[in-house]
């Protein structure tokens, strides 16, 4: 933190820029880099590097000092000056910052050079993984919209090897691009189809027909369904379908009647084939059979109406309420009732009511999609 001056070379005019100088080195310590320079010159003086490394600390220290005086707003012209007059200055020891060192030509560049904002350079920086990313986002095919606007398919040359067999390859995934595992995926009014890998992804061949449609259905989703019937089998198809969830009305008048009592069984009753032989081309066609199981109350449906009517018939009765309400809610995949919504309701009164039941409903017995447990949304209409 010292300073050493040559009284008979410095005037008193140049005393403020030499101690603005001076002080910079001081408030970055950077006597801490000379020492540290110094040892390793001591135990590498063998090293030629060593020495050039210690030139470069110290010439930055120097420009970094330089720097310090200029922000102040000291006079360019005057420091420079003042720079030139050091060459015949006195000579210091090695580990100390002297005014006049490294004094060449790149220096004064130094001084006059503007800088560059180190923000915007640090800007730069980011926005190349972020350009990266936006070039590999754009770099999928892009779709053309079906008639629909819903789904997405784009054309893709097909084989010739058949040409009444329409090539089908496809992504199903729900709202918020999430793949769909296990949709299925069946020419409708047949037993060919096929389901969804765990990307979403699947392909199918399908004959061409004049009333050829694709049908495709998870469990609490609404089904989409995809017309064939004028497209060119010559050209395959690839498809991107979005799924929507779906949200299934119980219906008291409908669903919460007592059972009908079932039919007696056949006599001999035979499993239903897997595999049948098509006599046109001698091949062995599988049947597909789509597996989706809505979720059951216990009980069944009218067990869930019974509970529904003494659950109002008892809040109607402590209340004394009047009127109707739409509730939506969601039966989770360990089959349990949340996520209840008023839709519509008449008063603020029967809806608290009407969400009391269904807050102390049973456990359901979940939606599968091909053995996996899945969230079905209902909506539900009560009345007191």
């Amino acid at each position: 933190r010292y300073i050493f001056i040559h009284p008979a070379i410095h005037s008193g005019s140049d005393l403020n820029d030499i101690i603005a100088h001076e002080k910079v080195h001081i408030r970055e310590q950077h006597w801490i880099d000379l020492l540290i320079t110094e040892i390793l010159c001591v135990v590498f003086w063998f090293n030629p590097f060593v020495w050039w490394f210690e030139r470069s600390i110290k010439q930055n220290h120097e420009y970094l000092a330089d720097e310090g005086v200029l922000a102040q707003g000291r006079n360019l012209g005057r420091y420079q000056a003042l720079l030139i007059n050091q060459l015949m200055g006195v000579p210091v020891i090695g580990i100390a910052n002297h005014l006049n060192f490294a004094l060449n030509k790149t220096r004064f560049k130094m001084m006059t050079k503007k800088k560059k904002s180190k923000l915007r350079a640090v800007r730069m920086t980011l926005a190349l993984p972020v350009i990266a990313a936006l070039l590999v986002a754009f770099s999928k095919p892009v779709y053309q919209l079906t008639p629909s606007g819903k789904n997405q398919v784009q054309v893709h040359p097909g084989s010739d090897n058949d040409p009444q067999i329409i090539r089908i390859d496809g992504i199903i995934e729900a709202q918020g691009g999430v793949p769909l595992h296990g949709a299925s995926v069946i020419l409708a009014g047949t037993h060919k189809g096929t389901i969804s890998n765990q990307d979403g992804r699947f392909n199918l061949s399908v004959p061409q027909s004049p009333d050829a449609k694709l049908q495709i259905s998870f469990i609490g989703y609404e089904t989409v369904i995809l017309d064939l019937s004028d497209h060119d089998p010559s050209l395959g198809l690839s498809l991107y379908v979005q799924m929507k969830k779906g949200m299934f009305h119980l219906d008291p008048e409908k669903h919460f009647k007592a059972p009908q009592p079932p039919p007696p069984p056949p006599s001999a009753p035979s499993p239903p084939p897997v595999k049948t032989d098509t006599q046109a081309t001698g091949e062995v066609e599988e049947v597909f059979i789509v597996v989706e199981q809505m979720p059951e109350y216990p009980g069944g449906l009218y067990a869930l109406g019974k509970y529904m009517e003494t659950g109002v018939k008892q809040m109607k009765g402590e209340r004394n309420l009047m009127g109707k309400v739409l509730l939506g809610f969601t039966v989770d995949e360990e089959g349990r009732v949340k996520d209840i919504k008023i839709l519509e309701t008449e008063n603020i009164e029967i809806a608290g009511a009407a969400v009391q039941i269904l807050d102390g409903m049973e456990n359901w017995k979940p939606g599968r999609q091909r053995g996996k447990a899945v969230p079905v949304n209902y909506s539900l209409p009560v009345e007191f």
